[in-house]
């Protein structure tokens, strides 16, 4: 009688450390997946600070490396030059015309950051139009090859009935 009682607990508790071996091999496996996968984070999180903190040094002519400075010049040179903001803006309102929509007046500043060939040229402006054309207005800039940038944006609805609607919107363009 005792052996029976030893092979049915035997037998019962086999299974359990079959279970339990599992679930410690799972947790082990899963920590150090876990660890390689943080550790890869890390690292990538590492070198993009790294290379963001090279182009700062390259813009600003502090830089030390070859690539970096290429990089940094090779961007500059793709901004527009001052004296090309007049056809930039000039394609942003047509492409608003374009998309049926009226600009009745527009804001203007221009500042220059510090330590750097770079000029941000920023301009704020309402439009008016059915939500189609101002979504169709708001494709070309974003599909725009010149280097705009959306900074703000504040749509509001026209009156019951008139499908109107209105778009505040605050861009920018770098240029050197």
């Amino acid at each position: 009688m005792m052996a029976s009682v030893f092979s049915a607990a035997h037998g019962r508790t086999r299974p359990a450390y079959i279970v339990l071996a599992a679930a410690v091999f799972a947790v082990f496996l899963n920590l150090v997946l876990s660890f390689t996968f943080i550790k890869d984070q890390d690292e990538r999180a590492r070198e993009l600070k790294d290379r963001a903190l090279a182009l700062r040094g390259a813009l600003s002519g502090k830089g030390s490396g070859t690539n970096d400075t290429a990089l940094a010049v090779s961007f500059i040179k793709g901004l527009p030059e001052s004296g090309e903001l007049a056809s930039v803006l000039e394609e942003v309102f047509k492409s608003a015309k374009r998309s049926g929509l009226s600009v009745a007046t527009a804001e203007y500043n221009s500042e220059t950051f510090k330590d750097s060939s770079i000029s941000r040229y920023a301009f704020t402006f309402p439009v008016e139009g059915s939500y189609r054309d101002v979504k169709r207005f708001l494709y070309d800039v974003e599909s725009s090859r010149r280097p705009l940038v959306i900074e703000e944006l504040s749509l509001a609805s026209g009156k019951a009935g008139e499908g109107k609607t209105a778009l505040r919107i605050r861009m920018s363009v770098y240029y050197r």
